[in-house]
């Protein structure tokens, strides 16, 4: 469809003025809104035209939305999504660039180097690849995917392919993220389908001075992961480990896992969806030291870096098993697999 440069000035315009009149309000307008019932409106028999939908939206959406972008809405790690961030998602919907494959656009080379400069961000070795995605859900998704693929590998199995039938895995987690285990039941393991690691401050030994001291009421007891282990008898191990818990803030000892994961052949994933930005205060040696040694990581930039809710990051160092995890071939997808595809082609 094609639209005269007046129109296209009257929707920046409305654009404006919708994105001002929100932003004004937030220091005042209710964190949650009084009125969130679905609105009654009938489907009509005829679209209206874009002044009335501008007007409909001013007066009966943008009085009733929360306060989602202000300081003091806590509902959700939503992230405030600050202007210049939101600048760059009007960007984003505006250019309208696939970015599954390279070779047409610049597009896929600025995905990739923000992927590198989060990696330099964080301090992790530029050996991590990865992807966008659109949250910390499809994030923990691809992870079980890429970890299901790891263990039919282990035991010549193409799961993509072959499916699960055959595969034999014990899955070891404390505290997983419930999107962590929503994406277990998605990847077809089951959401039940997890063995529970005590954690360092469990029912037995809990107490008042424990919760006074800060334990880490949530964070994986090492000597009994390494128990669980030793005792397994599948052909292959995934451990989940947190840095850090949704509700205890608590971090695993990623050091004492990963050295564990070598030692018995296991798949280290780390959620850190909450947690990689401490490093960003304490570097490589606080809370996340031995995130590098994981095999995936889930972050999130919604949380602390303030772009549009949502977005999530998924990053690996086994690129081919992501790939082999999701990729299909199909006549309009023909294409030739190279490194502009899932990695940084050049600075830009």
């Amino acid at each position: 469809m094609h639209y005269s440069p007046q129109m296209n000035q009257t929707i920046l315009d409305a654009l404006s003025r919708q994105f001002s009149a929100f932003h004004k309000t937030l220091n005042n307008r209710d964190v949650a809104s009084k009125e969130s019932e679905q609105l009654a409106v009938e489907f009509p028999e005829q679209g209206m035209g874009f002044e009335q939908l501008d007007q409909f939206i001013e007066t009966n959406v943008q009085p009733n939305l929360s306060a989602s972008n202000g300081g003091r809405y806590w509902g959700f790690v939503t992230g405030g999504a600050n202007p210049v961030a939101t600048y760059a998602d009007w960007l984003v919907t505006t250019f309208n660039q696939n970015v599954s494959k390279g070779g047409d656009s610049v597009a896929s080379a600025i995905e990739q180097q923000t992927l590198a400069w989060l990696c330099e961000l964080f301090q992790l070795p530029q050996t991590f690849k990865g992807i966008f995605t659109t949250g910390a859900t499809a994030a923990n998704l691809l992870a079980a995917f890429t970890a299901r693929q790891y263990a039919g590998q282990q035991q010549g199995i193409d799961v993509a392919k072959s499916g699960m039938k055959h595969l034999d895995v014990s899955i070891f987690s404390t505290t997983p993220h419930a999107s962590m285990i929503k994406s277990l039941g998605l990847a077809g393991f089951g959401q039940d389908n997890w063995q529970p690691i005590s954690c360092n401050a469990d029912e037995e030994s809990m107490n008042i001075a424990a919760l006074e001291n800060n334990a880490d009421e949530e964070s994986m007891n090492i000597a009994a992961l390494e128990k669980a282990l030793m005792k397994c008898s599948a052909n292959s191990k995934i451990i989940i480990a947190s840095a850090a818990t949704v509700t205890g803030t608590d971090y695993d000892d990623l050091i004492a896992i990963s050295a564990l994961c070598k030692k018995y052949n296991a798949w280290l994933h780390v959620d850190a969806a909450f947690g990689i930005f401490e490093r960003l205060i304490s570097g490589t040696e606080g809370k996340t030291k031995g995130i590098e040694h994981a095999d995936s990581i889930t972050l999130d930039c919604h949380k602390w870096l303030n772009v549009p809710y949502d977005c999530g990051v998924f990053l690996t160092k086994h690129l081919s098993l992501l790939q082999a995890s999701c990729e299909v071939t199909a006549p309009y997808l023909a294409g030739i697999f190279n490194e502009t595809s899932f990695i940084t082609a050049s600075k830009l």
